[in-house]
């Protein structure tokens, strides 16, 4: 059967006519879209565990304070609905957003305080102080296999590591006296060096672009106060060594309120060991949770 579409879609090419109609089926065109809500759910977990609390905590946390936290707030979030859901007949990508308003991510928190004692030591009020976003918004994308879309996705995969890597070195690069930097205090424990890994799981996505040789540029950006923020609660809660960084002086030497990084990439499949390295876990990036699923949630089989 799929032999027979290829030779319809080959002759209507040749005609000149629209492929759209006989490109994908029902079926996997409901499956690009599952993998790109699956996406969708992990991009917003992440985007919202970033949420800053106050000058040193993030919702992270709080819904890490114990385990029974960390499962209402997963449940919480998996109530959350696409805003849109638009599949391109064109590459067979599915494109999957969703939003979850500040006021709404606060409510959860509260609800959270009064069915857990363990969250009311976290300041829930102080969020709409550190936030500006009203609303957090994030996109996740699945496709069909053997569609150009699937190297397309392949191509945004790598482009969003790189940015990773790239806004990373951009942060380490900070100054944080005359002869100091942020990297100085990172690279002192292989602790905080993975929490500030794990930090940029939060960046927000810009800007995605794609190339007409499916090449992809992505851009990300974390605020410079989310940073200051992070840096002061690992040296809080992780940092074993003695020395004072002063980390409100980011302020002084850095005019930018953002720190935001672009990165590039091209198809390739071989990126899912670079993200389990960079991250510490078995995670394939964009489309799947773990390596060992990627091939069914990033694209249809």
């Amino acid at each position: 059967m799929k032999k027979q579409v290829r030779v319809m879609l080959m002759v209507v090419a040749f005609l000149g006519l629209s492929t759209s109609v006989f490109a994908y089926t029902a079926k996997e065109k409901l499956m690009a879209k599952r993998a790109a809500k699956m996406d969708a759910y992990r991009m917003l977990s992440e985007r919202v565990k970033g949420v800053q609390i106050d000058s040193e905590t993030f919702v992270s946390d709080m819904v890490t304070e114990s385990d029974e936290i960390g499962a209402e707030f997963e449940n919480f979030l998996k109530g959350a609905e696409p805003s849109s859901v638009n599949f391109n007949d064109a590459d067979g990508v599915c494109e999957v957003t969703m939003e979850m308003g500040l006021s709404k991510i606060i409510d959860e928190l509260k609800l959270i305080q009064k069915h857990h004692r363990a969250g009311n030591k976290f300041q829930v009020d102080w969020v709409s102080r550190y936030t500006q976003d009203k609303v957090v918004t994030v996109k996740g994308y699945g496709a069909v296999a053997d569609s150009p879309g699937q190297k397309r996705l392949r191509a945004y995969r790598a482009a969003l590591l790189d940015a990773y890597r790239n806004i990373l070195e951009t942060i380490n690069g900070l100054k944080l006296s005359g002869t100091s930097y942020v990297r100085d205090f990172v690279l002192e424990s292989d602790t905080v060096k993975s929490e500030m890994h794990h930090f940029l799981k939060g960046a927000r996505v810009v800007s995605t672009t794609w190339d007409t040789d499916d090449s992809c540029k992505v851009r990300i950006e974390v605020t410079l106060q989310q940073t200051i923020a992070k840096l002061k609660n690992l040296h809080k809660h992780k940092y074993l060594g003695h020395k004072d960084y002063q980390f409100e002086k980011i302020d002084v030497y850095t005019k930018e309120k953002a720190v935001s990084a672009i990165g590039e990439g091209v198809p390739r499949e071989d990126t899912q060991k670079e993200w389990s390295e960079f991250f510490g876990e078995k995670t394939s990036g964009p489309g799947g949770e773990k390596e060992v699923v990627v091939d069914e949630e990033i694209v249809v089989e």
